[in-house]
């Protein structure tokens, strides 16, 4: 007999995956508006624009080594995206964090 219940694990997934998408593509929309807001009035230290571009590199890095992990250890393909997306997510709401101030 067919279960149900690997369906069910998959759509649950995936929108636990959409979501996080979800949040950290707000997040990141957030932290453009508000670094072109800086840009625009000229109170963006030369520290900042470094740093918006080396913390793209670093969270690429980070992604890479676990969603390697992930995939290593036999992850679906779900658990697998969902490593490589956390960097990302964890870099954007801190952003946010700190550009809300």
């Amino acid at each position: 007999m067919l279960s149900l219940h690997l369906p069910l694990k998959a759509s649950r997934d995936g929108l636990e995956l959409v979501a996080a998408l979800h949040e950290m593509t707000s997040a990141a929309a957030e932290v453009m508006f508000r670094r072109l807001q800086l840009m625009m009035s000229g109170r963006m230290s030369a520290h900042d624009a470094v740093a918006m571009v080396l913390e793209k590199a670093t969270a690429f890095g980070e992604s890479s080594q676990l969603a390697t992990n992930a995939a290593a250890r036999g992850g679906d393909a779900f658990s697998i995206a969902r490593a490589a997306l956390g960097p990302y997510g964890l870099k954007t709401r801190a952003n946010v964090e700190r550009l809300r101030l």
